[in-house]
């Protein structure tokens, strides 16, 4: 077979695989635009129907802060903020894509790629434990020495509005921690199919993580702050003027990133992180590799951090323990030096 036979089978295969993959993504995409998009009016129909059926309290209030789907179905992922007295919590629940009932739990039980014994046992709708270092090496964006013996990564979206409640939650609980003990690391995980906005803050926040990480919290700050006034007809002009606020930022520098989209592909790589992670929804936070539950609160974040590092600590003692203990110098003596040496 010749060289220019070759090379046009070649050439053939791929664009056959390519027109794969495109047809793919088209159905996945045409899927997702299938899904049932919820209205305000019954959002606030689902709000009163968990406040019937879940809350004692007739002074409670109920509100839906985040709607997402789980990834390849139009099973929502819902949180509703719950206000009872002084107590304010998240109450995570599903809603089938019927929009008819709502369950605390979802488990996924397809068995492709499992042996017969994993099949056998349905698998829990969630992200998995991965090794911390494969969830925060190569980060842009990160706060907290390297080394330090707890490291929080957190899978968000700057349009979710429980997002934007576990970063004030976060902001305040590093504070209290000294600087050496805790590392965050931030994962983009923009869900465009429901936030409009969402992936331009994402790309305008990894352009500032660029020049330095104050740069990024400053501008990921602004944007959780003010969140409730974007919209995607202005979200370009309010991350200009975050840009603009951000103390230390090179502007031209910024501009030309998100003009240019240099930082999609830092964006589509938290992505595919998130993706081998199995984050569903946001924000997705990993303790030490492991995931957390839905936090329904910062005192849940505090202790769920404060447990971490106290098994750090325990591992630390355990691995010193452990080490063989090394054989003693001889002591010195009046014909030898402090090193054993001869005088």
């Amino acid at each position: 077979m010749s060289d220019a036979s070759s090379a046009l089978r070649f050439a053939i295969a791929a664009f056959t695989l390519i027109a794969i993959a495109q047809g793919e993504n088209r159905a996945q995409e045409q899927g997702e635009k299938r899904c049932p998009v919820l209205q305000a009016s019954f959002k606030a129909t689902l709000a009163a129907r968990v406040r019937a059926r879940y809350q004692s309290d007739p002074a409670a209030t109920v509100q839906l802060i985040d709607d997402s789907l789980v990834s390849g179905t139009c099973y929502h992922r819902l949180i509703f903020e719950v206000q009872s007295g002084q107590r304010v919590y998240a109450l995570p629940l599903y809603l089938t894509p019927d929009l008819r009932f709502l369950t605390r739990d979802l488990t996924d039980i397809r068995a492709d790629g499992l042996s017969a014994a994993e099949a056998a046992a349905p698998r829990p709708v969630g992200p998995r434990e991965m090794a911390p270092a494969t969830l925060s090496d190569g980060a842009s964006a990160a706060a907290g020495p390297p080394e330090a013996p707890v490291t929080l990564v957190v899978f968000s979206d700057f349009q979710c509005a429980y997002c934007k409640r576990f970063a004030e939650w976060l902001k305040a609980e590093t504070a209290r921690f000294k600087t050496n003990q805790l590392r965050v690391v931030y994962r983009h995980f923009p869900l465009s199919s429901i936030h409009p906005w969402a992936q331009a803050a994402a790309e305008a926040a990894a352009c500032a993580a660029v020049q330095s990480p104050a740069a990024f919290w400053k501008l990921h700050d602004s944007i959780f702050a003010d969140q409730a006034s974007i919209n995607p007809g202005n979200v370009k002009d309010k991350l200009q003027d975050y840009a603009q606020s951000t103390t230390g930022l090179d502007l031209p520098a910024y501009e030309g990133c998100v003009e240019t989209g240099q930082a999609l592909e830092a964006v589509r790589k938290d992505q595919r992180l998130g993706a081998s992670a199995q984050v569903r929804g946001t924000p997705t936070v990993f303790l030490n590799g492991k995931p957390l539950p839905v936090l329904q609160s910062a005192a849940q974040l505090h202790a769920a951090i404060e447990e971490a590092l106290q098994a750090a600590k325990g591992a630390a003692i355990m691995n010193t323990q452990g080490a063989p203990e090394k054989s003693e110098k001889p002591r010195a003596s009046s014909n030898s030096s402090p090193d054993g040496g001869a005088r």
